[in-house]
């Protein structure tokens, strides 16, 4: 095996070089954040990215809507069981999770449980395991025809 010193130089370049695949992948010099397409049932919605912990924690909370062909989509770095709550939200939502291109779990109209102290807020689960969660308009699942086992295809863009 053969050892190879990368110098303070190296180092530099791999950063900027790595940086600059994340801004292509995000579509955003905004850290955890872009934007991407969503494809569920030949349907597109255009997707916030969040990808940190504060943006996810903060996720729709203290927006007053979101339009029918919108959504927030949530990336996970590995697999598990992600809750959601509905801290500060103002309005009703779908909850879509997904795991390897495919709905696992969905919540339809959930309530924003307004007036109620964060310890009462319900949390929500998917049945099994997830790596990504789409928030969207209440009742757009309805209206995108999906169901649990649905393909899904996620789309990244550059723009935002």
């Amino acid at each position: 095996m053969k050892k190879v010193a990368i110098g303070i130089s190296g180092v530099v370049a791999c950063l900027i070089i790595a940086g600059a695949y994340i801004l292509y992948v995000n579509g955003s010099s905004s850290p955890g954040s872009g934007m991407a397409d969503v494809v569920i049932n030949g349907q597109t919605i255009r997707a916030e990215v969040v990808s940190t912990e504060a943006a996810r924690e903060r996720g729709l909370g203290g927006r007053s809507s979101i339009d029918a062909d919108k959504g927030m989509l949530f990336v996970f770095d590995s697999q598990g069981l992600h809750g959601f709550w509905m801290k500060d939200m103002q309005f009703p939502i779908d909850i879509v999770w997904m795991n390897s291109g495919k709905i696992v779990s969905i919540e339809e109209n959930v309530d924003p449980q307004i007036g109620a102290r964060t310890s009462e807020l319900k949390n929500y689960f998917p049945e099994t395991f997830d790596d990504s969660v789409l928030e969207l308009q209440a009742g757009r699942v309805k209206t995108l025809g999906a169901r649990v086992g649905d393909s899904v295809a996620i789309i990244n863009n550059k723009t935002q």
